[in-house]
């Protein structure tokens, strides 16, 4: 017979429970229900790890940006000065899943990595588990890294104006380079053979086509004049 606002405040500690022994099934229904909860609630800062909690889950687990962005944004002053590893990494994570931000995901890991080895005043098992948290996100960035040769061709389809704004950020912070965006659209026509031209109503955006090539190597100016020549071939 707990209240919602008990509910709240404890829900940061069963989602460290869950996450230290690996069940991240069960996460689902208790953060979707402290959601709820929350969204037309005002933030308390003694909610702070929930909210943490939420933030995290809602990223890594079942990335939303709508939710994501919501809870940031409440919060937007704590964690931005968090100094602590749990701040960090929540913000690596938002960074990486929710605006494919591989530069700001790094600066953060490794800021939380600074940050793990001056934690003081927790139990080992809080710490063991930020840092294995922290070593699950680096693993995966490296293997994102490491997915695409230097030269070679990245694609991405993007419904939104503002997707693609922060996508062209991104590429341009990571080494991108040759970068073209062009629209795609389905436009139906009336079949009056006598009356052919395009229907009166129509929904005629469908998305957004990015290419890019990726110039992140270490191949010296040899390397970057033969990407240079054959993208300039095709």
């Amino acid at each position: 017979k707990v209240t919602n606002a008990e509910k709240i405040l404890y829900y940061g500690l069963y989602f460290e429970y869950l996450t230290a022994i690996g069940d991240y099934n069960s996460l689902r229904a208790p953060s979707h229900e402290i959601m709820e909860l929350i969204i037309g609630r005002q933030f308390f800062s003694h909610e702070t790890l929930t909210y943490y909690c939420l933030l995290f889950y809602f990223s890594e687990f079942e990335p939303n940006r709508q939710f994501a962005d919501m809870l940031f944004n409440r919060i937007k002053g704590t964690i931005t000065n968090d100094t602590d590893p749990n701040g960090k990494r929540v913000m690596a994570y938002y960074a990486f899943n929710i605006y494919h931000d591989i530069a700001g995901a790094e600066r953060f890991l490794s800021e939380g990595y600074a940050a793990l080895g001056k934690w003081t005043g927790i139990l080992a098992s809080e710490a063991e588990l930020e840092k294995k948290l922290l070593d699950r996100l680096s693993d995966r960035i490296a293997q994102a890294k490491a997915a695409l040769k230097p030269g070679g061709f990245f694609g991405s389809i993007l419904p939104t104006v503002n997707q693609v704004e922060k996508l062209l950020r991104a590429l341009k912070e990571n080494g991108f380079s040759f970068t073209e965006v062009c629209e795609i659209f389905i436009r139906y026509y009336r079949t009056d053979p006598d009356r052919f031209r395009p229907a009166d109503r129509m929904v005629g955006h469908t998305g957004y086509l990015i290419f890019s090539r990726s110039l992140d190597y270490s191949g010296g100016d040899d390397e970057l004049d033969k990407i240079a020549k054959d993208q300039i071939e095709d």
